[in-house]
């Protein structure tokens, strides 16, 4: 990529506190090519929102979020409860980019402002924060990743949502998908999002016989590749080796390792699942679990399917099971850390 060229004759703006402006390919002579946006932080804010970078009126202005999106961006606060007075303002970058910028020059320009970033960010970490955007994202955490798979789950303190702009006039579809982040994100700021279920990883005989006494149950597995050399065969019923066992009720469940040091717990489940008075009920356990229990001796019986019901539910959205229940649960993300593990 060409470097774009130094305009000698603009002024010198000074560069934001700690800022690598020379290392930026928006910078003029080392130096911001405009006045930077500022950061807005009253004095005992409730929350953060983050922003990717400043558009031309927040460039012209040197606020951010003063444009459409920002006028609609407030609207959508009062609409959450929220007062954009009592929450601190920020972007990644500090500066407006070119229309042309590709995404490894906004990178780089966000490498370069990330020390002014961590300094006014530092601070703040410990509230209720709103990545608006993948850059944002990555301001926060140094890594980031796709914003269709990371908004609507719960990380400690952080939301990660899409950017304004994006949800409001590039993609309307996205626009209700805010607002409920947004409604999250005023939740976990007044302290009443949903307490997370109590997930047993060690479980006794006794806790997994216990769900033998209410009139159905929630299971799931998780499986692993017959041997690193075909790792593909985890997701083949007829080859795929069973990993864990999980166990749900509203609230409350269980997990544990399919192997020979829970012989007893083993045994215990695969009781349960051959009793006919309790309704187990899978999502795609009729094409897959099942098929793999039965390979390691576990019959079921009374078996419900919901697979086709999410499909009804989300006739017009993603099908998968972790977005639907990211949307009406304030839980952290199922998976990404290894929980099923």
């Amino acid at each position: 990529m060409l470097p774009r060229a130094k305009d000698s004759t603009r002024p010198v703006t000074l560069a934001p506190s700690g800022a690598k402006c020379g290392e930026c390919p928006f910078a003029v002579n080392g130096c911001p090519p405009h006045r930077p946006v500022r950061d807005e932080i009253p004095e005992k804010p409730l929350g953060v929102l983050v922003g990717e970078g400043p558009g031309r009126d927040e460039a012209e202005v040197g606020r951010p979020f003063v444009g459409m999106t920002g006028q609609q961006l407030d609207e959508e606060l009062v609409r959450a409860g929220l007062l954009r007075s009592r929450l601190a303002v920020l972007n990644a970058t500090k500066c407006k980019p070119p229309l042309d910028a590709g995404i490894g020059e906004k990178n780089a320009a966000l490498r370069a402002c990330r020390p002014h970033f961590d300094k006014v960010y530092g601070p703040l970490r410990h509230l209720p924060t709103l990545a608006m955007g993948k850059l944002a994202w990555v301001a926060i955490d140094g890594k980031g990743g796709s914003v269709e798979t990371a908004r609507g789950f719960l990380r400690d303190r952080l939301i990660v949502t899409w950017h304004p702009t994006y949800a409001f006039f590039r993609n309307p579809w996205e626009w209700g998908n805010f607002a409920v982040d947004l409604a999250r994100f005023a939740r976990l700021i007044a302290g009443t999002v949903e307490k997370s279920a109590v997930l047993d990883t060690k479980p006794s005989v006794e806790t997994i016989r216990r769900f033998g006494n209410f009139d159905w149950v929630a299971v799931d597995i998780e499986t692993r590749p017959v041997g690193d050399d075909q790792p593909w065969t985890g997701k083949d019923p007829t080859r795929a080796r069973l990993r864990t066992v999980q166990l749900g009720r509203p609230m409350f469940g269980c997990a544990f390792p399919w192997n020979y040091r829970h012989r007893r717990e083993a045994k215990a489940f695969t009781k349960l699942m051959a009793n006919p008075k309790v309704l187990k009920v899978w999502c795609n356990g009729l094409w897959f679990d099942l098929r793999v229990l039965a390979r390691f001796g576990v019959e079921v019986v009374n078996v419900a399917d919901v697979r086709d019901m999410r499909r009804a539910v989300s006739t017009t959205s993603r099908l998968s099971l972790r977005y639907l229940t990211s949307i009406y649960s304030d839980f952290p993300p199922w998976k990404e850390n290894g929980d099923e593990k």
